[in-house]
């Protein structure tokens, strides 16, 4: 009994050591930060899954420009780019450029066989997007990875494109918030 004792008392002041040290190098904002990249950014990235897993008609919610965009609110909480409503809209904003570059592929050609993406149609997605990114003031590096996006689905119905890039975006924003004010 005495030997137990002994050894759950040395076990608690190890404990109390240990949660002590982790303190301390938690309050390290680069630990912090660290830290959070790796449980945050898969946790949030885990519940869009299961969203979009759950929702048929919005098989785009998980794409993976959003693992990206979510990496980069995360990983600089303070920066130019992790402003929620600039992360909600640059991607929206890529989304529709994207297919809008499509549609006009489609148009010029008279349709676009699945798996092709024509170069001009790329070079249209790109300019747009940087072209709406800049004039809104809402620029992000995902934005251009997301119109991209659009040209590889394939036949894709574009409202639950668009649409499932703003909720899984809006997702992601809002537990973004949270995490801020929480840490």
């Amino acid at each position: 009994v005495e030997r137990f004792t002994a050894v759950r008392s040395r076990v608690r002041r190890l404990e109390r050591r240990e949660v002590s040290e982790f303190r301390r190098w938690i309050q390290n904002t680069t630990n912090l930060l660290h830290l959070s990249i790796v449980l945050f950014v898969p946790v949030v990235i885990g519940l869009v899954t299961y969203l979009s897993n759950r929702v048929e008609t919005l098989s785009f919610l998980l794409f993976p420009p959003l693992a990206a965009g979510t990496y980069t609110l995360v990983s600089d909480p303070e920066g130019r780019y992790a402003d929620p409503v600039r992360f909600v809209a640059s991607l929206s904003a890529g989304g529709f450029c994207g297919l809008a570059a499509h549609t006009a592929t489609e148009w010029v050609y008279g349709g676009v066989a699945v798996g092709t993406v024509h170069p001009e149609s790329a070079a249209l997605a790109i300019f747009l997007t940087g072209l709406v990114t800049w004039a809104g003031d809402i620029e992000a590096p995902s934005a251009f990875s997301t119109a991209l996006l659009a040209l590889v689905t394939g036949d894709i119905n574009p409202a639950a494109y668009v649409v499932s890039i703003i909720l899984a975006a809006s997702v992601v924003a809002i537990a973004f918030v949270v995490w801020r004010e929480a840490f």
